[in-house]
């Protein structure tokens, strides 16, 4: 039986062939120089230091051939602040997929985080990899959501209707009843509020992170974490929507942090007092992406449903497919094992 060993990431050392093995791994990223920036963003530029990865020799050949990490996150619930962690970037090589080899992966990372003081580790394994979570005693807590919004109708009619020309000479005609809809359900009077869209979050970003209660577990939204993880990797340019509300426009009520592909928008972070102001942010957010001719938008969320609530009343729909999300680890008074405790958008769900 083949015998592996674990050791610790060492950037000036292994950061070549750790990029070789994201490469089969990490579809999101097309080339070397995207993976380059990727070790740099991980382990020169994050706000609480190097990420915590392990790699995985094989010890006949001495080949390095698999790796997973730990990413430190800040996790916020009224008033409370917990060091968590979450685990990403499981990857062996195809001819070492046994089981092995990733179990000793991953209990590895989480025993070193749980030494660099992570209360909580959480993530979000494909199918393959659930059955290791389960091995290393993770529970499974819920499973993500993920939400769709056409925002315009030609590609759907267009797949749907045999005659192009009757698809283009009703998609105005759905996509002005859509619009209807959605702003019969726009809460007070918009000319209170004013929107930008911005590349990098700022001091307002702060003040709103300590103005609003976090009534739900969810990852730190201060300027510095925003900037870290949305504006500085520069492989999926990332940008803010604000809503400025208040006597003078100028208070912060809300942000989203997205991005878009082929017109196709992906909310990665969202924040706002959820009870109060997120319906009219979700509102102002599809309206100035529609007057940017954008196709859709598409939310993925884990946590307590009133999010989804709001998304259903703002005519988001509910697309199959989802992942399971497995916690590890215990803080006194703190139900980490019920999913409403949480409120994660993408971006806290994965690295």
């Amino acid at each position: 039986m083949a015998k592996y060993n674990v050791e610790p990431f060492v950037p000036k050392e292994h950061a070549k062939r750790l990029t070789e093995i994201w490469a089969g791994s990490l579809t999101q990223l097309s080339d070397r120089e995207q993976l380059e920036e990727r070790v740099r963003w991980l382990y020169e530029s994050h706000p609480r230091g190097p990420t915590i990865t392990q790699l995985c020799r094989h010890e006949e050949s001495g080949a390095i051939v698999g790796s997973g990490s730990a990413l430190s996150r800040r996790l916020h619930r009224r008033g409370q602040v917990f060091p968590a962690a979450l685990l990403g970037d499981l990857a062996v090589e195809p001819k070492h997929r046994t089981a092995g080899p990733a179990v000793k992966i991953l209990r590895s990372v989480v025993e070193r985080g749980r030494e660099a003081g992570h209360d909580i580790l959480y993530g979000l394994p494909n199918d393959k990899s659930a059955p290791i979570f389960k091995r290393l005693r993770f529970k499974e807590v819920g499973r993500t959501r993920t939400w769709r919004k056409p925002l315009r109708s030609a590609p759907v009619l267009g797949q749907r209707l045999p005659s192009p020309g009757l698809a283009r000479l009703l998609a105005p005609i759905v996509d002005t009843g859509h619009r209807a809809y959605d702003w019969s359900t726009r809460l007070g009077d918009l000319r209170r509020y004013r929107s930008v869209v911005t590349p990098r979050a700022d001091e307002t970003f702060d003040a709103l992170w300590e103005r609003l209660p976090h009534p739900n577990l969810t990852g730190e939204k201060t300027a510095r974490e925003l900037n870290w993880r949305y504006a500085d990797f520069v492989t999926l340019p990332h940008a803010f929507f604000r809503l400025y509300g208040g006597p003078d426009r100028r208070e912060l009520i809300g942000f989203v942090a997205y991005f878009v592909v082929d017109g196709r928008v992906t909310v990665t972070d969202l924040f706002c007092d959820y009870r109060r102001d997120l319906r009219l942010l979700l509102f102002s957010f599809c309206e100035q992406m529609r007057r940017q001719k954008h196709s859709s938008i598409t939310v993925t969320y884990f946590g307590h449903r009133f999010v989804d609530e709001a998304l259903t009343a703002q005519n988001f729909f509910l697309r199959e497919g989802s992942l399971a999300f497995y916690v590890t680890g215990s803080v006194e008074g703190l139900a980490t094992k019920d999913e409403n405790t949480w409120s994660m958008f993408e971006g806290d769900l994965d690295i």
